[in-house]
């Protein structure tokens, strides 16, 4: 946010290349963070190599956690302490449609629970898909930037995968 209030924009290309120009290799010189400097996930975790030993850090991917939660969830508690035993709890996902007309007709729902049962699956459908449209599908962005995006991070990508082991050459797609 301060990079924004102090004026530092992007609005195209070509301020985006004069700021990564500025950067070092390590993100050390850093004034203002950037999503794209938040991509830089091999040098984020060299930082707390430095630090910690290797046995005492856990890398994650949220891609897994998507794919199988509970088995994320173990894995996690048989880093923290091999004695640890998981308890039931809820990993379903949660606010996957964050819009406000999704929030507002969600906390309707919740306050007349017959609403559920006498609205019809179509006006449900109709609801959601406005909500979409009105809230915008942010997954969605132009192609350039997309593509210029997936270059990018090629090759700190690869660094990644080779730092934690995993064939990650899907991200570049």
């Amino acid at each position: 946010m301060m990079r924004i209030n102090n004026g530092i924009l992007f609005n195209n290309s070509t301020d985006i290349e004069k700021y990564l120009k500025q950067l070092a290799s390590d993100g050390a010189s850093l004034e203002y963070r950037t999503y794209i400097d938040c991509g830089y996930y091999a040098e984020q975790i060299e930082r707390y190599m430095r630090v910690f030993d290797k046995n005492q850090i856990l890398i994650t991917f949220t891609e897994d956690f998507k794919k199988n939660a509970y088995n994320s969830y173990i894995k996690v508690l048989n880093y923290l302490d091999k004695d640890l035993k998981p308890t039931q709890i809820d990993l379903s996902v949660q606010n996957s449609r964050s819009s406000m007309l999704s929030i507002k007709l969600s906390k309707l729902a919740s306050k007349y629970p017959i609403m559920k049962a006498i609205v019809p699956k179509c006006v449900k459908q109709v609801a959601t898909n406005i909500s979409d449209k009105l809230s915008g599908d942010k997954s969605e962005f132009d192609e350039v930037t997309r593509q210029w995006l997936i270059a990018h991070y090629v090759s700190h990508n690869a660094k990644l995968g080779k730092l934690t082991g995993r064939d990650l050459s899907h991200w570049n797609k």
